[in-house]
């Protein structure tokens, strides 16, 4: 456990963006070459600073958890805005069943429980997977809200199946803006379009405009590359 505990706490540095995933929609026609394979999101990551989204960044996590041994496999979830739109990973482990989240920015496993709700806290916020049929509920709470968050389902998924959710979801309405999220000690960052809010962890909240110098301050906020920040950036305002 100790080993999965660090792989998730350190790949929880990988930001969560679709400035990536947004170019390669309107730079890319429809198909699998849309799709950023775990060798271009670690080297995208090391050399510009980009992460990705829920299903980059889930085959990339689950490829070095097989590549070390583990036995995991992807889960789709069905969020508010539409079914199987999230992924997660389910990791076996002698302890029992762990559920390891890149794409919603959980930096530790959690254990799945088929009798009890069980949960998490990380860096502010708390984490719960409630068991319902076929699945589990899971919820955040943050400054004593809890939120529903999405339906994790049990059922196995192969990669046909897998890649065909992949490529649906370049068409998910989130497309139509850009997106970063970031989560580490000091609380969450989380910016749509021009709009940033700051939640830090005692769960005081601040929104700024970065309307002004939006490529300037991504850089410096979150470490992605000004020219990528940049490119997405003056595509959007192409798009209004």
């Amino acid at each position: 456990m100790d080993q999965l505990d660090l792989l998730g706490h350190e790949f929880s540095r990988i930001p969560w963006e679709n400035l990536t995933k947004y170019l390669r929609k309107l730079e890319v026609p429809p198909g699998r070459e849309r799709m950023r394979g775990p060798l271009e999101v670690f080297e995208d990551h090391a050399r510009l600073g980009t992460g990705g989204t829920c299903f980059s960044l889930t085959e990339a996590l689950g490829s070095t958890l097989r590549d070390l041994g583990f036995r995991c496999r992807v889960a789709m979830a069905d969020m508010s805005h539409g079914r199987d739109i999230h992924c997660v990973l389910l990791v076996r482990m002698e302890e029992g069943l762990f559920v390891i989240d890149p794409g919603y920015l959980v930096p530790v496993p959690v254990e799945l429980r088929r009798d009890r709700r069980t949960g998490a806290n990380a860096f502010g916020r708390r984490y719960e997977y409630d068991p319902v049929e076929g699945g589990w509920n899971m919820y955040t709470t943050e400054a004593g809200v809890r939120t529903w968050r999405y339906l994790l389902k049990s059922r196995p998924v192969d990669g046909a199946e897998f890649e065909r959710h992949w490529l649906r979801s370049f068409e998910a309405t989130s497309m139509n803006g850009l997106h970063i999220n970031r989560l580490d000690s000091r609380g969450r960052s989380y910016v749509h379009n021009h709009k940033m809010r700051l939640v830090d962890v005692s769960g005081r909240s601040s929104n700024h405009n970065l309307r002004e110098g939006y490529p300037v301050r991504v850089s410096a906020m979150f470490g992605i590359d000004e020219e990528v920040a940049s490119r997405a950036w003056d595509r959007l305002q192409e798009s209004v």
